[in-house]
């Protein structure tokens, strides 16, 4: 039994029936349990919970039973009605909330991957302007380049174009992983037809087959998820390893796009090469350029300059103070290098703290940010958090 959540695969516990009153009472099997009767299997654990109603405490059952309900007045008077104190029903509420908002992000993306099925959608300039103000309301960077890219390749604006591709190119690996919405199967698809419609039409109307290709692997890096694969065979997006090196003895690639030819040599060669190689990438001008996203790569590899590693502590101090979920995790990953983290525990009080410490402080926000919610709740239970009052988020 696995859960897959935002592309990341993590193990549930293993349990040879459903029929353990003992697994009950496995924090983590709680967590599978709730998802999967949020996903509307609750039938499957019919027997068990009419077995085991004695290990089904008052407040997993509250969370079990949850009628989904869609109205914020109508939550209230369920929290109220099963004997939760203030304090607790204004805690779940404000998740509600969070999550409420989050769902409606999610519509808006829908929505608006549906109206742009129609070749008639964007066939005028003013048809063109309405869809772009609608996609000004997602606040979700990624998928607003994203619409904003087929709006320009249908406008035949070629500058406009490249600048989103070299955005598109340099977004964060953690995107999705941080910012993670809660698309069914069904939207998934709709999706991936989606990026794989942008990418073909750029494709026709620019000629850009090697941007078309650092997309499709920069989306399939980012998503993870064996979904999106179909998209790099179905553009031809395969780099052989003579390619790759090509590229990366290009100047100009190298420096604007260092992490991107480094992401895809990962495992393509030896670890002597792929650090000689984004040795010679990451100047300090090109690191002075780079965008806070491609910053990802100093979980891996450390410049030895002392100006660039000035510089490094600079930029990952900004981003660690920023409002940016997805910049803060970026430091938290390049923190795993330690050489790394003894230079910033030097120069900040905030990476004095232990580890755990600024990992749980972490996690804590993302799960109270009501993204990737499942993502958060695992890694604070490997943190040893195991707070009932948390599991609302799953169900909610």
């Amino acid at each position: 039994m696995s859960l897959t959540v935002n592309g990341m695969r993590f193990k549930k516990p293993e349990y040879k029936t459903l029929e353990d009153c003992n697994a009950l009472e496995d924090y983590l099997f709680q967590m599978a349990i709730i998802i999967d009767v949020r996903r509307g299997k609750r039938e499957i654990f019919k027997n068990l919970f009419l077995k085991c109603q004695q290990k089904i405490s008052k407040e997993f059952s509250t969370i079990l039973y949850f009628p989904f309900l869609s109205n914020l007045e109508e939550v209230k008077t369920y929290l109220k009605e099963n004997g939760l104190s203030l304090k607790e029903r204004l805690k779940i509420q404000s998740s509600f909330y969070r999550k409420q908002k989050i769902k409606e992000i999610k519509n808006k993306i829908i929505d608006l991957i549906d109206v742009l099925a129609s070749e008639e959608s964007l066939n005028s300039p003013e048809k063109r302007h309405e869809i772009l103000l609608k996609v000004k309301m997602i606040p979700i960077l990624w998928w607003e380049r994203l619409f904003s890219l087929l709006i320009a390749t249908e406008a035949k604006n070629r500058p406009w174009s490249l600048e989103l591709k070299r955005e598109l190119a340099k977004s964060s690996p953690y995107v999705f992983l941080i910012k993670g919405i809660p698309f069914d199967e069904i939207e998934m698809v709709k999706i991936r037809e989606f990026i794989l419609k942008v990418l073909t039409r750029y494709k026709d109307e620019f000629n850009d087959i090697e941007g078309v290709k650092i997309l499709a692997d920069r989306f399939n890096g980012s998503l993870e998820s064996g979904d999106f694969k179909t998209i790099k065979e179905k553009v031809d997006a395969d780099w052989s390893l003579s390619e790759l090196r090509e590229k990366f003895d290009n100047p100009l690639l190298r420096s604007e796009f260092f992490d991107f030819w480094y992401m895809v040599m990962m495992n393509r060669t030896s670890d002597s090469e792929l650090r000689s190689r984004i040795r010679k990438a990451l100047s300090y001008r090109a690191l002075n350029s780079a965008q806070y996203s491609q910053l990802w790569v100093l979980e891996y590899f450390l410049p030895v300059d002392e100006k660039m590693r000035k510089l490094i502590v600079r930029q990952l101090s900004k981003m660690w103070v920023s409002n940016s979920l997805v910049h803060q995790y970026t430091v938290l990953r390049a923190s795993r290098n330690q050489p790394l983290k003894k230079i910033l525990s030097q120069s900040s009080k905030e990476f004095e703290k232990p580890d755990f410490k600024i990992v749980r402080e972490y996690f804590d926000k993302l799960l109270n940010s009501g993204y990737s919610t499942h993502f958060a709740l695992y890694e604070l239970y490997y943190l040893g958090d195991k707070n009932p009052e948390n599991l609302w988020w799953l169900i909610l």
